[in-house]
């Protein structure tokens, strides 16, 4: 078995160092890009909790439109049919 030197060993030492920083920054990417990917989805179900609102006053006030469609047909036909 060859006996490493403390040089040798400390080269090793210093490597391990820098494989720790570059897996520690890694990990620091990979977690802020969660935390951003997260802070999007909640900001996305918000957003889309405003358009089902806005949806459902749409859906609404097309409803009312058809509704007052059909009343001046009807109304519009019993004009023109002579009697009110």
């Amino acid at each position: 078995m060859i006996e490493k030197t403390s040089t040798k060993i400390d080269q090793e030492r210093s490597q391990k160092d820098n494989e720790i920083l570059e897996a520690e920054k890694n990990r620091d990417t990979i977690e802020l890009e969660i935390i951003e990917l997260r802070r999007k989805a909640d900001e996305n179900r918000i957003k889309v909790r405003e358009l089902e609102t806005t949806l459902i006053k749409i859906k609404c006030v097309v409803r009312e439109l058809k509704k007052q469609k059909e009343d001046l047909n009807r109304l519009f036909w019993q004009v023109r049919n002579g009697g009110v």
